[in-house]
C-alpha cells in the first residue's frame, strides 16, 4: 500500500441516521435529507419542472434551496442530462425559480 497524504476534507454536515431517505445536491454535491432539498423531474419533452411533493413519477434531481447551487446547477446541463435520462433539457424554470429567489431575498423556496 502507498502513503498517501491525508488531504483536510470541509466538514460536511451528514443527516442523522434513521431521520429519512438522504440524496445529493447534484450542484454541490453534499447530502442532505430530502424534505430539505428541491427536487426536480423532466416530465415532458426535457422540460424540467419543480416538484414540491417530490412525487412526480420517473426519475428525479435534486439541488439545495440556495441561490449558488441553483446558479451552478443550471450551468451543469450535462449532469441534469445524465441523471435524469433524456437528449435534451430545458433549464428556462430553473432559471426564473433563480431570478426570483434574487429578487425576494429569501431563504428558500418553501
Amino acid at each position: 500500500m502507498r502513503n498517501r497524504p491525508v488531504v483536510a476534507m470541509k466538514a460536511r454536515r451528514l443527516p442523522e441516521r434513521g431521520a429519512g431517505p438522504v440524496r445529493t445536491c447534484l450542484a454541490c454535491g453534499r447530502r442532505f435529507l430530502k424534505k430539505e432539498l428541491l427536487r426536480f423531474g423532466a416530465v415532458r419533452a426535457g422540460l424540467v419542472e419543480l416538484d414540491p411533493a417530490k412525487n412526480l413519477a420517473g426519475r428525479g434531481v435534486y439541488c439545495c434551496p440556495r441561490a449558488d447551487c441553483l446558479t451552478l446547477f443550471v450551468n451543469r446541463k450535462g449532469k441534469i442530462l445524465k441523471a435524469l435520462r433524456v437528449d435534451k433539457i430545458d433549464c428556462g424554470l430553473i432559471e426564473r425559480l433563480l431570478d426570483g429567489y434574487r429578487g425576494d431575498g429569501a431563504d428558500c423556496f418553501n
